[in-house]
């Protein structure tokens, strides 16, 4: 995906690699795939817009390179509190929140993202309470977006996609692929997905 002025998934990876040397090439691939949505969908602007949310920003690194890229306005959150802190001593806007809970305690969002947000523990529950965890993150997510907002996210777990298209959401793009995982060597799932608000939803 390139839009008007945008720039290409290579390019994107060049700059993550430079920005970030010592970062495994897994990693990368995760993270270029939403930079480069990012640039795209809602490239930096002049005015503070758009405004970011990350789930899951643990010690900020992709925040980092968010404001690298001239992204002014860059919201984090996860659940390790060790991390929040490191992240706040190094003078980034991380929260201590469960996506859940998000409601509109820290505003309005143009876009969130979570680079494999979904826990570990998410697998091993049964399907229904996986489910509800799922779709409880959604609606948190849902409530902080704008009206057209999108969220990005890739899942190592199936999504319940009927029940977050009746929370509010349309899938805008898919891709489902199967990983090798690179220390284990065993495959895995990992979907990417981009949802966007429906712009008739306020809540």
């Amino acid at each position: 995906m390139r839009g008007a002025g945008g720039i290409a998934l290579g390019e994107v990876r060049r700059r993550l690699e430079s920005f970030t040397p010592y970062l495994p090439s897994g990693h990368i691939r995760h993270y270029d795939r939403v930079l480069h949505y990012l640039l795209n969908r809602h490239p930096p602007g002049r005015d503070g817009r758009p405004r970011l949310l990350e789930l899951g920003s643990r010690h900020g690194l992709f925040l980092d390179f968010l404001a690298a890229s001239g992204y002014t306005d860059a919201v984090g959150i996860d659940m390790d509190g060790d991390c929040v802190a490191l992240a706040r001593k190094r003078g980034l806007d991380v929260r201590l929140v469960k996506a859940s809970q998000l409601g509109r305690r820290l505003g309005r969002f143009d876009a969130a993202f979570a680079l494999r947000f979904f826990p570990v523990e998410l697998k091993f529950q049964g399907s229904a309470q996986r489910r509800a965890g799922i779709l409880a993150a959604f609606a948190g997510v849902h409530a902080c977006l704008e009206p057209g907002g999108t969220f990005f996210c890739d899942a190592e777990v199936p999504l319940p996609v009927a029940g977050i298209e009746a929370l509010g959401f349309r899938i805008e793009s898919s891709l489902r692929r199967t990983k090798i995982h690179p220390m284990i060597k065993s495959r895995a799932r990992d979907d990417v997905w981009v949802f966007e608000k429906n712009a008739d939803r306020r809540g």
